[in-house]
Parts: structure tokens; sequence; C-alpha cells
């Protein structure tokens, strides 16, 4: 089987300041975790854990996408800070073996939020603060249905595939530039001359997705199908897999549905998803702005929401919340409610 070939790894190196130790987790259920300094177990322990804690594993990974990340995330005088080292190991169908290893350094600010939050959960569903603190072991609620481990594989091997081919097919066409430079200078050119008569509109609509823009574009549909919450006991995780703080996003479709509320003093904007071709996300998404809209907002109509995203925490009713949302609805109301977006966030296309 495929998942008795999976090995996960987890490395934090405290240099003295925080816990130092080493966690390895075996596909077919062996743990072996490593105590070195600063923490309440120090030496070798041996342990096995469930399937399904397994496939939780292997489902973190795959929602993140995390043979996308970068190798390492640095900072000035690496070798002196704590740093936690993430790797895993699969073995495919064909006898290859397919890995990848992370490196974060403490205290670079370019950090994904989704690879901090892994190595967090890695911790917790192995339950390694009985080593590290002395304390008991979480208990997790688990989603069988979930929790299919063989598929979450595959799906990570056919990820690490795209990328590979991508990879490969970026080396050849870089090959294909140098062997033909003036080729490639003549095609500049034209699509120079010819970027000059492209209507303004175009060019707005460009802007958006161009490298040297901060901005986003998605629909309604990919927004939907971006966001991602996961909750372990009182632990509430709500992230989008394709942005981080900072990061502006630009949501652009046609509203399927739109009403004022007086009671409330706000707008409704509703945006109809298509569930044809295996989607399985929720069949709507919907905004609300402070105030009425005018009444160039219609049913049918091509608009765009321009919001910035926010990494928050705080807690509520007893959960801890840990959240990525936008920061024009941030710091929540009084009972605890996202704040109206302003009017200024959308716009007729």
């Amino acid at each position: 089987m495929l998942m008795d070939s999976v090995i996960i790894s987890l490395i934090r190196s405290g240099k003295g300041i925080s816990p130092d130790y080493s966690l390895t987790i075996y596909g077919y259920g062996k743990v072996l975790f490593e105590g070195k300094e600063n923490v309440k177990t120090i030496g070798e322990v041996k342990e096995k854990i469930e399937d399904n804690k397994i496939s939780m594993l292997l489902a973190e990974f795959k929602i993140i996408d995390f043979f996308s990340l970068n190798d390492t995330y640095p900072v000035d005088n690496s070798e002196d800070r704590p740093y936690t080292t993430v790797s895993i190991s699969i073995t495919d169908e064909n006898d290859k073996v397919i890995e990848k290893k992370v490196i974060h350094y403490h205290g670079d600010k370019k950090v994904p939020r989704k690879l901090i939050d892994l190595e967090d959960k890695i911790d917790d569903i192995v339950g390694t603060d009985k080593w590290i603190k002395g304390k008991k072991e979480k208990r997790i609620t688990i989603d069988s249905s979930e929790i299919i481990g063989e598929k979450h594989i595959k799906d990570l091997l056919e990820k690490h595939e795209r990328k590979s081919k991508i990879q490969k097919k970026t080396k050849s066409y870089k090959k294909a530039i140098i062997s033909t430079i003036l080729l490639f200078v003549i095609i500049a050119l034209i699509f120079f001359m010819m970027q000059q008569f492209v209507d303004d509109s175009i060019i707005s609509d460009d802007e958006i997705n161009d490298n040297n823009s901060n901005f986003t574009l998605m629909s309604a549909k990919e927004y939907i199908a971006d966001k991602n919450e996961s909750e372990v006991g009182l632990n509430i995780t709500r992230y989008f897999m394709s942005l981080d703080d900072g990061d502006n996003l630009v949501i652009e479709d046609t509203i399927d549905f739109i009403s004022y509320r007086y009671d409330d003093n706000k707008t409704n904007v509703r945006f109809d998803v298509d569930m044809t071709g295996g989607y399985t996300g929720s069949s709507y998404v919907s905004f609300s702005f402070k105030g009425k809209l005018n009444e160039s907002f219609n049913e049918g109509g091509l608009v765009r929401i321009s919001v910035k995203i926010k990494h928050v925490t705080y807690s509520l009713s007893g959960y801890n919340i840990d959240e990525e949302l936008f920061e024009e609805q941030w710091p929540l109301d009084d009972g605890g409610k996202y704040k109206y977006l302003p009017q200024s966030c959308i716009e007729l296309v």
C-alpha cells in the first residue's frame, strides 16, 4: 500500500532557547520521538498511532499544497536562529521516491501562515505535548468521511507530477529562448507595439494579474474553493490556500441577487455558483455592504469587489480563532460579527 511507504518528519531546533526535538512518523503507524533540549522527555521514545491520524496528517499536506512551498524560508544570521524542518517522503507505485523538505527559520515574516499551521498540527495530531511539556494528549475529533489516506497520497503525487512537468517545460523554454534570441526580440517588439492599441478596459483587467501587481483576481466559485476551515478541539483555523496577510483580492462575477435591509441598513449582494463538473462547495456566496447601493447595481450586472486580506487571532464564545479575513471587516462589532463592507469596495465593470 502507498500509505505504508509514507515517512513524515518534523524537526524543531531550539538553539538552546526553545524545545529541541525530532519527530518521525511512518505510514504504518510507528512514531519515533527524540527529545534533546528544553523538553520533558530526553532521549528516544517509540509509539504507535492510529491509521486515521496518519490520514489526517496527509490531508493537511494536501490542503496546503506542500510540494509548491519554497525549500527554505531564511532570515539574516540564519545559523543562529531556531528553525523548524518539515519533510515528507512517498514511494509511488513505480517504486520512485518522491520527497520534499521545507526549512523555516524563525523570524522570517514572509513564511506562509499555512506552513506554521502545518508544523503545529503535526504536533497536535501526534500528541507531542506529553513528551515536550508532560501534559496529557489533546483529544482530536476525527471526521472519518474526510480521512481517506490512499486518496490523499495519490492527490499529493499528482500535484508533484504536475509541478515536475511545469519545471521541465520551463527549462526547455529557457533553452529555446537562448538559441533564438533574435526572434524573441522581434516578437517582444511587436507585442509592445500592439499593447499601445489595446483598449483601456482590457489594460485595466490585465493589470490585476500583472506580475507587478499585488492583486489576485477570482470568480465567486474560485473564492469559495480557496477558503479552508479546520477545527481541533477549541481551536478554529480559517485561511485562504493561495492568499496571505496583506494580499489584495479582487472578486469579479455577475450579481445573481441583491437586496436592501432597512432594519440593518445593509445591502446584500449574492453570487450563485455553478454546481456542475463535480464541484462540491457552497452553492453561493454573499457579501454585505453598509447602506443602500445605488440603482446602477442590479441582478445580472458584472461587478468587482476589492478587499485586502488580514490575518488575526481572537477568542469568541470560548473558541480560539486563527483567521484570514477582509481587513475592511475588522475589528468585529460588539456582537462578534463581521463589519459590513464599505461601498467603496464594490464597483461596476
